[in-house]
């Protein structure tokens, strides 16, 4: 199984040491290579020294340019000593050495010979086999004194012939320093560096886990609680005990889903409870029919009366077969819509031409207010079932000698249309129980004309046709049970205004 943990973890144990050792490398790489620039840079002022050493003369033997080197030992003992020494060597233009530092001895720095005249750095193995590093410049010596103009006078004779002083020459200049100071504190620089980034590494692999212990710690006991709820614990609610921004939603939305699914179980308890209590009664008068027809078998006029009996009995449990069936399909949505265009106001003249007999037998009578030609476009079956029952409960609930109000409307986004009738015995705390499965005001009026399922019936199909159902209590105390369809509202269901 997928663990969060162990998703966050893994790549930061493995990202952040990584990079910790790459800033590391990269640091040092940085630094060395600034201390390598520095100490070129610290060769190249010290060539420069050497090459201001030099000055240039004229050959009393055949008026060529001849380098002079004004260097003293004693000025830059680097170059005699016997320790840790530099080496310098210098040629003119034909390659001969002009002069060498004391620490050569007799031998040879190398010539890079570039023909480059900027700087040129290479490492080099120091003639005393230590690691090093030169520098090879090539330089024009020009003299402080020569003539600047063509009317010069002439100031060294040679072989009887007047010779101008000379005015420049070039030259090579080789510098070698050791490196070994340097290579050492590159070395000490990587090895601190390495040292902390390994470190910064183990630390972090020591210190992510706890962070993440901690910052997880609050998913952990959610899933803690949420693992101790069951169907006999559906009471209880998830609470944090310190707030967590990220979790917040999820904890609300699992306490309201508690709050549902304790709900339902609720109501599905209430129902089979209600169920048994409504077919408990028909089933009691079929055995007992039953008991009394095995006793006397031979009455025949008694029989005749039983089986009346049990087949009005039948015919109940039938009808709340039926409405709880239909109840638990419309609630289910399991039932197909089909959309079709249905007059509204016919639609619930026929249903009344149903329930006025019953309605004539009560002395209720009907007074609809109806809206001209109100075509809609819904399901006329499922319409039907909910105007039955809407009107079905008037008639049975009113006082004698009531009228019942019908009215349909068109509204701006859809119709309405409303039933209202006198219900005295009502109160404002009951409008949230009307919609409710096996609810009754008086408990003592039950049986197959008073399931008590009827109005949760219309709400349970309005849902599917997206209509909202709503009950109110108004003037004369009077009980409104409203219909009504918004289009705007309800884009996703089939049922359009027309």
């Amino acid at each position: 199984m997928r663990s969060i943990r162990r998703s966050i973890q893994l790549p930061l144990v493995i990202a952040v040491p990584a990079l910790a050792l790459l800033v590391g490398v990269g640091a040092s790489l940085l630094v060395a290579g600034k201390m390598r620039s520095d100490f070129d840079a610290s060769l190249l002022i010290k060539a420069q020294a050497l090459v201001s050493l030099t000055t240039v003369s004229l050959s009393k033997v055949d008026g060529s340019s001849v380098l002079d080197f004004d260097f003293a030992d004693e000025a830059m003992p680097e170059f005699s000593r016997r320790s840790d020494p530099e080496y310098f060597e210098l040629w003119d233009a034909r390659g001969l050495t002009v002069e060498r530092s004391r620490s050569l001895g007799t031998r040879d720095l190398p010539r890079l010979q570039t023909g480059q005249t900027s700087p040129v750095w290479r490492d080099y193995q120091l003639p005393d086999g230590r690691a090093g590093r030169l520098i090879e410049v090539a330089f024009s010596v020009t003299s402080s004194d020569a003539e600047q103009s063509d009317g010069a006078e002439p100031a060294v004779e040679v072989r009887g012939r007047p010779m101008l002083k000379p005015d420049s020459a070039k030259a090579v200049l080789v510098l070698a320093q050791t490196t070994d100071a340097l290579n050492r504190l590159i070395v000490i620089i990587f090895a601190a560096f390495l040292g902390a980034a390994v470190a910064l590494a183990a630390a972090m692999l020591m210190l992510i886990p706890r962070v993440l212990d901690r910052g997880l710690a609050a998913l952990g006991d959610v899933a803690a609680q949420v693992g101790r709820i069951g169907v006999a614990r559906l009471d209880a609610r998830v609470v944090l005990a310190k707030p967590v921004q990220e979790l917040a939603p999820v904890v609300t939305r699992i306490n309201s889903l508690l709050t549902d699914l304790e709900a339902a179980l609720a109501r599905e308890r209430r129902f089979s409870a209600d169920a048994a209590h409504e077919l408990r009664t028909p089933v009691a008068e079929l055995k007992n029919l039953a008991e009394v027809g095995q006793r006397w078998p031979e009455d025949s006029a008694m029989a005749a009366r039983f089986f009346a009996d049990v087949g009005a009995l039948a015919v109940q449990m039938e009808h709340i077969v039926n409405e709880l069936f239909a109840l638990a399909r419309a609630e289910a949505g399991v039932d197909a819509v089909t959309a079709e265009r249905v007059d509204l106001n016919a639609l619930a003249r026929s249903v009344w031409s149903v329930l006025q007999p019953a309605a004539t037998s009560r002395q209720v009578r009907l007074h609809a207010a109806l809206d001209a030609e109100l075509m809609i476009v819904s399901d006329a079956a499922k319409l039907e079932i909910m105007l039955r029952n809407v009107l079905a409960n008037a008639v049975q609930h009113s006082e004698a000698s009531t009228e019942i109000t019908l009215t349909t409307a068109r509204t701006a986004g859809g119709w309405r249309l409303t039933v209202s009738n006198h219900a005295p015995q009502l109160e404002a705390t009951d409008l949230p129980r009307l919609f409710e499965r096996f609810w009754r005001k008086d408990a003592s009026r039950s049986g197959a004309e008073h399931l008590g399922t009827g109005l949760a019936l219309v709400r349970a199909i309005a849902q599917t046709l997206g209509i909202v159902a709503t009950a109110e209590l108004t003037a004369g105390h009077r009980l409104a049970l409203s219909l009504e369809y918004c289009e705007s509202s309800t884009a996703a269901s089939p049922d359009k205004s027309g």
